[in-house]
């Protein structure tokens, strides 16, 4: 969408979107009946999956689409290790307003940690990030 509509290629995306919503349609009439709420939640999923790769089969020869995804890894894997980590909380939890804030800031500080590790150790940048971090501990110490 970010490169389709600023290039003109609305006329694509209108194609895309229409596909969207008519597998998510199809999917949802089938499946609902037979699966509840679950048929629902695999016919949108389906559709939002067809999306995302008919847009990068369109501009794939325009961005480097392995390169995009490979970016994006580690965002995937922390929010794995995050989602993990909230339906460990939530077997051990009951059902509560206090609850649902716990698993929300422990699902937000394993992604933090995730993301914030993988590019202390990976990152080319490594030295900037260590440097920056260094700098905010120094403040809140002092």
């Amino acid at each position: 969408t970010l490169y389709l509509i600023p290039m003109h290629k609305d006329v694509e995306y209108t194609v895309c979107i229409v596909i969207n919503a008519l597998i998510n349609l199809v999917l949802s009439i089938s499946l609902i009946p037979v699966l509840g709420i679950y048929g629902a939640v695999i016919g949108t999923l389906s559709a939002e999956l067809f999306g995302v790769v008919y847009q990068g089969y369109l501009v794939r020869k325009y961005i480097d689409v392995k390169k995009t995804v490979l970016t994006a890894a580690p965002f995937i894997v922390a929010g794995l290790g995050m989602l993990g980590i909230i339906e460990i909380v939530k077997v051990v939890m009951n059902n509560s307003i206090m609850h649902l804030l716990i698993q929300m800031c422990l699902g937000v500080l394993t992604y933090f940690l995730m993301v914030s590790g993988w590019f202390l150790i990976f990152s080319k940048e490594r030295e900037m990030y260590k440097k920056v971090i260094k700098k905010i501990i120094s403040k809140k110490i002092a």
